[in-house]
């Protein structure tokens, strides 16, 4: 199964989209859509999106960003 990470950022600034890197998780995933699900359920939903912003990328270089909350949940 291809492997996925969940990084997570701190804001530079109010609004901002850059940030400093602060944490980050691995996991495995059958695909991309299984990858958001997952970060979505564990992870995601607890962010602060005021003050974090969070990035999904896969091994094969694609990248789901996650800046302002999530909106389908």
């Amino acid at each position: 199964m291809p492997t996925y990470t969940l990084k997570f950022y701190a804001r530079t600034s109010r609004g901002s989209t850059v940030g400093e890197l602060i944490d980050k998780r691995e996991f495995s995933a059958s695909g991309l859509a299984e990858a958001e699900r997952i970060a979505v359920r564990d992870f995601v939903k607890e962010i602060n999106f005021e003050r974090q912003f969070v990035i999904l990328e896969g091994d094969t270089g694609f990248v789901s960003c996650w800046l302002t909350g999530v909106p389908h949940v």
